[in-house]
């Protein structure tokens, strides 16, 4: 069972160790509320800007708030996900940076949108390093594939979107140009794309 700390004005901070394991509880006028980012849909939930945690808030009968910091767990995606209380009994998984997005945008994200980690740590949740993107900027943002390929005669094909580009010597000449042609592309992708620490900033 979580463990409950109750306080009076200020709480001391707890070792990062344990902190995801913490229920406490706070009033209203205690609470400060004004880092946090309300989830669109599920709203008794929330992303603290400042804390980069994820928390469920829910005002009890007496008045007073009851402040949940949401554990995080490893997805079969590697991502961070928990989940979310959505009925008796029943739950849903939510990844932690899909979560964190349509916080900062204010909406449900649609199919078609995904959330891009800048420096492709999928641990890496800061709104700094997160973009709101389609899934072209998504898979070119990765190293899920390299785009050239050997070939029989010990030489290297480069393909790009399924377009054959040609045959080199060497895989460095297949590389620098699958390279080139991915950052030319991803960089007409993000044209006008900001991170979600910038579209909170410019809301601000």
């Amino acid at each position: 069972m979580a463990r409950r700390i109750r306080y009076k004005e200020h709480y001391q901070p707890y070792p990062e160790e344990i902190v995801q394991d913490i229920m406490f509880i706070t009033t209203k006028e205690n609470n400060n509320m004004q880092n946090l980012l309300q989830h669109p849909t599920h709203t008794d939930h929330y992303y603290d800007v400042t804390d980069r945690t994820i928390l469920r808030i829910r005002v009890l009968k007496s008045g007073k708030q009851k402040v949940t910091v949401k554990s995080l767990t490893n997805n079969s995606n590697g991502y961070k996900s928990f989940k979310i209380h959505t009925g008796k009994n029943k739950y849903k998984f939510y990844s932690a940076h899909r979560f964190i997005g349509e916080c900062c945008a204010g909406r449900v994200l649609g199919s078609d949108e995904h959330l891009d980690h800048i420096d492709q740590d999928k641990h890496n949740n800061a709104l700094s390093n997160l973009r709101i993107v389609g899934r072209s900027a998504n898979r070119l943002n990765s190293d899920t594939a390299k785009g050239y390929y050997p070939t029989k005669g010990m030489r290297y094909q480069c393909w790009f979107r399924s377009v054959y580009q040609g045959t080199f010597d060497t895989e460095e000449e297949a590389s620098e140009l699958y390279q080139t042609l991915k950052a030319a592309a991803l960089a007409v992708e993000l044209d006008g794309v900001h991170t979600l620490q910038q579209m909170i900033t410019e809301v601000a």
